[in-house]
């Protein structure tokens, strides 16, 4: 029976620590040490469904003073106005107020900001900042966050060990008073003693086994959360193609592996002609609508060795290694030819799309991705200004500091 016990205990240890810690099922403890927090508080940051206004209603009828608050309860008002903050989107407020709340931590014992009451702000910070797009800073909340739970469960299982020691030292009390009072049991008890330390030995394995399970689980979400980040770092969120950093990283990637080995590389660059009409005329939505389109067909057209990425606003870039001129020109048509026929009436627009396209060839005068992206843009600008709708491959009478430059989204 103290075998089953104690490692269902351990193992309810490791459910918690692993699984159980979620963002929208914190378990409160009830604080019975250092700084103590008023109930009122700790209820109205318990009720995750408050709204902003009832969460700052609620703070103006406790009518607490700062001067009236220990260091803890100072954090914890903090933390919901960050939440009212952060209900309503602003969350550059959330974060400056998260930023105060940590400030009174060194007033505060490392085991009470431990509990899940006091470490949630630690993932509101996270999400604030993801919210932001500031990834380093949110990965490094959500690392502080799980690194508090993961001392705050140490803790809770200290205190099980301690209480099932004390009652392992009763029971072994107890048979040496039973081995006094009838030497007839002795050999019987000797054998359950014997029976208890074999126990407790397949206890400590299983202890250190669920320990290490522990670690190596938390191992490897640290590292999915990592990758998750990497990828996000790299990807367009309109489109989930990759963004201009991936761009230009892979570029310099293939030209240098293109010169090295002596093989083609041609580049893309696809505008969308007049479309800031459509943001102005159908809105910014149908605008995106257009741009995750555009990404489709263009995936649609590319080789799967080619790279279609996003530069920006309504840019697009393709990057074409082992093709000749002529292969490239085709693709480049297609996307025109797709997209041009390609039904936008579902979201009001009437009107056929159009795009310009300019193509540049790696060359031994070009020796970077930036030379060969410019001479690729100067095209686009070519076909821009001979009436768009076109695609056209660069020569050195199209450098775009001659050109008359066109705005590529107005008439």
């Amino acid at each position: 029976m103290k075998m089953i016990l104690v490692f269902s205990i351990a193992l309810m240890t490791i459910n918690f620590t692993t699984f159980s810690i979620a963002e929208d099922s914190i378990a409160f403890i009830e604080l019975s040490e250092d700084l103590v927090v008023d109930q009122r508080l700790i209820d109205l940051l318990q009720f995750k469904n408050n709204s902003a206004k009832m969460i700052t209603e609620q703070l103006e009828n406790l009518q607490l003073s700062s001067e009236q608050l220990n260091a803890a309860e100072q954090y914890i008002v903090l933390v919901l106005r960050a939440i009212a903050f952060e209900k309503e989107g602003d969350f550059d407020n959330a974060i400056e107020l998260l930023e105060q709340a940590h400030t009174l931590d060194d007033k505060i014992s490392k085991k009470q900001l431990n509990t899940p009451l006091f470490s949630q702000s630690q993932l509101i910070l996270a999400n604030s900042y993801l919210e932001l797009k500031q990834f380093d800073k949110a990965y490094l909340a959500k690392k502080n966050y799980h690194g508090r739970l993961q001392n705050f469960t140490w803790d809770e299982h200290d205190k099980k060990v301690e209480l099932l020691n004390e009652k392992y030292e009763t029971q072994q009390k107890q048979q040496r008073n039973e081995l006094l009072l009838s030497q007839s049991k002795l050999k019987r008890l000797e054998l359950k003693e014997l029976e208890s330390r074999n126990n407790s030995q397949q206890i400590n394995t299983l202890l250190i086994v669920a320990i290490m399970i522990v670690f190596l689980l938390l191992f490897i979400r640290q590292l999915v959360i990592r990758k998750q980040l990497v990828k996000l770092a790299k990807t367009d969120d309109l489109t989930q193609l990759p963004n201009r950093r991936s761009l230009f990283e892979q570029g310099e990637k293939l030209v240098h592996y293109a010169h090295k080995e002596k093989i083609l590389l041609s580049i893309v660059v696809v505008d969308v002609d007049y479309f800031k009409l459509i943001n102005d005329q159908h809105g910014h939505d149908v605008g995106d609508k257009v741009l995750k389109q555009l990404a489709v067909i263009g995936n649609e057209v590319m080789r799967s060795r080619d790279i279609f990425a996003r530069l920006g606003g309504e840019e697009f870039v393709a990057l074409l290694p082992d093709a000749t001129l002529d292969e490239v020109k085709a693709v480049a048509e297609r996307l025109r030819e797709k997209l041009s026929v390609f039904d936008f009436t579902s979201l009001g627009i009437t009107k056929f799309l159009s795009l310009s396209i300019g193509i540049s060839a790696l060359n031994d005068e070009v020796t970077n991705f930036e030379a060969l992206l410019h001479d690729a843009d100067s095209a686009m600008y070519y076909a821009k200004s001979h009436g768009r709708d076109q695609v056209a491959i660069y020569n050195e009478t199209m450098n775009i500091t001659t050109l008359s430059r066109v705005k590529r989204s107005v008439y």
